[in-house]
């Protein structure tokens, strides 16, 4: 064979084999196209598998919901039913514990209406009981009253006719009739010895010039104050002048008798009885009986002027 003929041979079956392999190529890329075409079969009928599960689930899942909402409502209606079944029942409760409790009000209203009642009845006659009670009490006051008033008047009268009887027949004797006697505070009256009868009589020798004097005046006043119904005070003045005698009585003395000035009946006192110091005090019984004590010391320091006097009464 010749190099040209085998050269041809060799290229034939180059082209053979071009041609097993183009068609197998060929071959492959059918058999390719149809794997893929398979392939996209496969993947379309299983995204149409995967779709129709998807809608089979979300039919499921709808029909659950629709389920479950219809079983929600079920459930609802259960429940609004019982509560309005409750509520029902809580009133119809309500309602009984209200005509219960109104009955039970009711019954102690009456109670009360009938405690009251009974109270005040019993108030009332308690009240009637004690209005009586103190009318009596005030009945037996009054008659107690009334014959306290009558004993003290009795008494009054019999003190008053006691002392009209002591007062007439105890006269005062020791100053002489018909010498006239004043007050300060009435200078245009004046009064004789009769204004001193059943009295005990203290004769007061003293002057507006003496400072011992003057120390003792308010302790008179303040004990003639106080016993003026049993002791008279009569001023003999020892001052220099009408004018200081006036002018002493007006600013120190109590409301007693005093002679005028110059009084010769004071000087005739004076002179009998020895009066040499001021301030003196003697205490005369209206007969003219009398201690020559002067008794100033003892009103200055007395604690209790009616005693002092009723011991003077019985000296």
């Amino acid at each position: 064979m010749s190099q040209h003929q085998m050269k041809t041979q060799e290229e034939l079956e180059r082209e053979v084999r071009l041609k097993i392999a183009e068609e197998m190529r060929i071959e492959k890329e059918k058999k390719k196209k149809e794997q893929e075409m398979m392939e996209e079969i496969r993947m379309r009928v299983t995204e149409e598998l995967r779709i129709e599960e998807q809608k089979k689930r979300e039919e499921m899942e709808r029909k659950a919901r629709r389920e479950l909402e219809d079983a929600k409502k079920a459930e609802q209606l259960r429940l609004e039913k019982l509560k309005k079944k409750e509520e029902e029942d809580r009133k119809k409760k309500a309602l009984e514990e209200e005509k219960r409790k109104k009955i039970e009000d009711a019954k102690r209203a009456e109670e009360l209406r009938i405690r009251k009642q009974k109270e005040e009845e019993d108030r009332k006659k308690k009240e009637l009981e004690e209005q009586e009670k103190k009318r009596k009490i005030e009945e037996e006051k009054k008659q107690r009253a009334i014959a306290i008033e009558n004993a003290k008047k009795a008494e009054e009268l019999r003190i008053q006719k006691q002392k009209e009887d002591y007062k007439k027949n105890n006269p005062c004797l020791f100053i002489t009739a018909g010498v006239r006697m004043y007050r300060h505070a009435d200078p245009e009256f004046y009064y004789e010895r009769d204004a001193l009868d059943g009295k005990l009589i203290g004769l007061l020798f003293s002057g507006s010039w003496c400072q011992p004097c003057l120390n003792f005046i308010p302790y008179l006043k303040n004990f003639h104050a106080q016993v003026k119904e049993d002791f008279e005070v009569l001023f003999i003045s020892s001052d220099r002048s009408e004018q200081e005698m006036d002018l002493f009585l007006q600013n120190y003395h109590g409301d007693w008798y005093n002679f005028e000035f110059g009084s010769c009946e004071g000087i005739r006192l004076s002179n009998n009885l020895g009066v040499k110091s001021i301030p003196t005090l003697l205490v005369f019984k209206p007969n003219g009986t009398y201690q020559n004590v002067n008794k100033t010391n003892e009103v200055m320091n007395c604690q209790n002027p009616q005693a002092l006097v009723n011991q003077w009464k019985n000296m």
